[in-house]
Protein backbone atom coordinates (compact mmCIF):
# COMPACT_ATOMS: atom_id res chain seq x y z
CA UNK A 1 0.00 0.00 0.00
CA UNK A 2 2.78 2.51 0.87
CA UNK A 3 4.18 1.74 -2.15
CA UNK A 4 2.01 2.48 -4.27
CA UNK A 5 1.26 5.31 -2.61
CA UNK A 6 4.70 6.55 -3.59
CA UNK A 7 4.58 5.38 -7.01
CA UNK A 8 1.39 7.53 -7.34
CA UNK A 9 2.92 10.47 -5.37
CA UNK A 10 5.99 10.32 -7.67
CA UNK A 11 3.56 9.98 -10.72
CA UNK A 12 1.23 13.08 -9.47
CA UNK A 13 3.86 15.67 -9.03
CA UNK A 14 6.50 14.62 -12.48
CA UNK A 15 2.41 15.19 -14.13
CA UNK A 16 2.59 18.56 -12.27
CA UNK A 17 6.14 19.25 -13.09
CA UNK A 18 5.69 18.62 -16.68
CA UNK A 19 2.22 20.53 -16.58
CA UNK A 20 4.23 23.24 -15.31
CA UNK A 21 6.83 23.72 -18.22
CA UNK A 22 4.73 23.01 -21.01
CA UNK A 23 2.17 26.15 -19.68
CA UNK A 24 5.48 28.02 -19.04
CA UNK A 25 6.34 27.02 -23.25
CA UNK A 26 3.14 27.96 -24.30
CA UNK A 27 3.38 31.17 -22.85
CA UNK A 28 6.47 32.38 -24.15
CA UNK A 29 6.43 35.09 -26.45
CA UNK A 30 7.10 34.23 -30.33
CA UNK A 31 10.09 34.27 -32.12
CA UNK A 32 9.69 36.15 -35.10
CA UNK A 33 13.53 36.23 -36.40
CA UNK A 34 16.54 34.59 -36.56
CA UNK A 35 19.87 35.53 -34.83
CA UNK A 36 21.86 36.04 -37.70
CA UNK A 37 19.06 38.61 -39.11
CA UNK A 38 19.68 40.67 -35.90
CA UNK A 39 23.21 40.49 -36.81
CA UNK A 40 22.92 41.32 -40.26
CA UNK A 41 20.42 44.19 -38.68
CA UNK A 42 22.95 45.58 -36.22
CA UNK A 43 25.77 45.83 -38.83
CA UNK A 44 23.03 47.72 -41.12
CA UNK A 45 22.39 50.30 -38.07
CA UNK A 46 26.01 51.00 -37.30
CA UNK A 47 27.14 51.50 -40.80
CA UNK A 48 24.42 54.77 -40.64
CA UNK A 49 21.54 55.34 -38.27
CA UNK A 50 23.27 55.35 -35.26
CA UNK A 51 24.34 58.68 -36.01
CA UNK A 52 21.08 59.82 -35.23
CA UNK A 53 19.35 56.76 -33.12
CA UNK A 54 22.71 56.57 -30.88
CA UNK A 55 24.94 53.86 -30.02
CA UNK A 56 22.12 52.55 -27.41
CA UNK A 57 19.51 53.10 -30.11
CA UNK A 58 17.78 55.61 -27.80
CA UNK A 59 16.94 58.50 -29.87
CA UNK A 60 17.99 62.07 -29.09
CA UNK A 61 16.30 64.32 -26.99
CA UNK A 62 18.38 67.14 -27.97
CA UNK A 63 20.50 67.16 -24.73
CA UNK A 64 23.74 67.86 -24.20
CA UNK A 65 26.34 65.04 -24.27
CA UNK A 66 24.13 62.62 -26.78
CA UNK A 67 26.92 60.60 -28.53
CA UNK A 68 27.92 60.70 -30.95
CA UNK A 69 28.59 64.20 -30.81
CA UNK A 70 26.15 65.94 -33.59
CA UNK A 71 29.41 67.92 -34.26
CA UNK A 72 31.40 65.37 -35.36
CA UNK A 73 28.51 63.94 -37.84
CA UNK A 74 28.40 64.91 -41.45
CA UNK A 75 26.54 67.75 -42.19
CA UNK A 76 23.96 65.96 -43.99
CA UNK A 77 22.96 64.23 -40.59
CA UNK A 78 23.82 67.46 -38.66
CA UNK A 79 21.48 68.89 -40.90
CA UNK A 80 18.76 66.22 -40.56
CA UNK A 81 19.05 66.69 -36.30
CA UNK A 82 18.36 69.83 -36.58
CA UNK A 83 15.42 70.18 -38.39
CA UNK A 84 13.81 67.31 -35.84
CA UNK A 85 14.55 70.04 -33.15
CA UNK A 86 17.38 67.59 -31.85
CA UNK A 87 14.57 64.75 -30.97
CA UNK A 88 15.11 61.46 -33.10
CA UNK A 89 12.80 58.29 -31.75
CA UNK A 90 13.83 55.87 -29.98
CA UNK A 91 14.26 52.43 -31.89
CA UNK A 92 14.38 50.05 -28.93
CA UNK A 93 13.95 50.18 -25.46
CA UNK A 94 10.52 51.33 -23.56
CA UNK A 95 9.76 54.21 -25.44
CA UNK A 96 10.06 52.52 -28.59
CA UNK A 97 7.44 49.60 -27.29
CA UNK A 98 4.70 52.88 -25.76
CA UNK A 99 5.14 53.89 -29.70
CA UNK A 100 5.42 50.77 -31.03
CA UNK A 101 3.81 47.82 -29.53
CA UNK A 102 0.81 47.75 -30.89
CA UNK A 103 1.83 48.04 -34.59
CA UNK A 104 2.95 44.41 -36.25
CA UNK A 105 6.10 43.62 -37.50
CA UNK A 106 5.39 44.23 -41.02
CA UNK A 107 4.29 47.79 -40.09
CA UNK A 108 7.66 48.43 -38.45
CA UNK A 109 9.83 46.87 -41.42
CA UNK A 110 7.53 48.91 -43.59
CA UNK A 111 8.76 52.15 -41.29
CA UNK A 112 12.21 51.39 -41.45
CA UNK A 113 12.06 50.85 -45.30
CA UNK A 114 10.60 54.27 -45.84
CA UNK A 115 13.01 55.80 -43.27
CA UNK A 116 16.29 53.98 -44.18
CA UNK A 117 15.09 55.68 -48.29
CA UNK A 118 17.11 58.78 -47.30
CA UNK A 119 20.13 57.50 -45.25
CA UNK A 120 20.41 53.52 -46.83
CA UNK A 121 22.89 51.34 -44.76
CA UNK A 122 26.15 49.88 -46.37
CA UNK A 123 24.95 46.78 -47.91
CA UNK A 124 21.15 47.75 -49.02
CA UNK A 125 18.71 45.32 -50.07
CA UNK A 126 15.45 43.63 -50.06
CA UNK A 127 16.21 41.77 -46.55
CA UNK A 128 17.79 44.97 -44.77
CA UNK A 129 14.98 46.19 -43.13
CA UNK A 130 13.67 42.82 -41.38
CA UNK A 131 16.99 42.63 -40.28
CA UNK A 132 17.35 46.08 -38.55
CA UNK A 133 13.66 45.23 -37.16
CA UNK A 134 15.08 41.89 -35.68
CA UNK A 135 17.69 43.81 -34.16
CA UNK A 136 15.62 46.82 -32.87
CA UNK A 137 13.41 43.28 -31.39
CA UNK A 138 16.24 42.27 -29.76
CA UNK A 139 17.83 44.84 -27.91
CA UNK A 140 14.46 45.37 -27.01
CA UNK A 141 13.82 41.91 -25.18
CA UNK A 142 12.76 39.31 -28.05
CA UNK A 143 14.53 36.50 -28.52
CA UNK A 144 16.01 35.06 -31.50
CA UNK A 145 14.43 31.74 -32.98
CA UNK A 146 14.71 29.82 -36.32
CA UNK A 147 12.39 31.62 -38.08
CA UNK A 148 13.36 34.55 -40.10
CA UNK A 149 11.19 37.42 -39.76
CA UNK A 150 9.34 38.47 -43.19
CA UNK A 151 8.46 34.44 -43.50
CA UNK A 152 4.73 33.49 -42.89
CA UNK A 153 3.37 33.79 -39.26
CA UNK A 154 5.89 36.51 -38.08
CA UNK A 155 5.06 39.27 -39.89
CA UNK A 156 1.45 39.67 -37.92
CA UNK A 157 2.58 39.73 -34.94
CA UNK A 158 2.54 42.80 -32.61
CA UNK A 159 6.05 44.49 -31.94
CA UNK A 160 4.94 43.88 -27.78
CA UNK A 161 4.08 40.68 -28.17
CA UNK A 162 7.57 39.80 -29.65
CA UNK A 163 9.23 41.28 -26.86
CA UNK A 164 7.06 40.35 -24.31
CA UNK A 165 6.31 43.56 -23.04
CA UNK A 166 3.62 45.24 -20.91
CA UNK A 167 4.09 48.41 -21.29
CA UNK A 168 0.69 50.44 -22.83
CA UNK A 169 1.04 51.00 -26.99
CA UNK A 170 -1.02 54.09 -27.58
Amino acid sequence: MTKTLLVTAIVVVVGGLDFLASSAQSGAPPTVFTEAQAAAGRASYESVCVNCHTYALTGRKGEPGELPAISSLAENFQKGIQQAGGRIPPLAGEAFIKRWGARTTQALSTRIMVAIGGFPPAGLDDNTANNMAAYFLQVSGARAGTQELGTAGTTEVLIREATASDAVAR
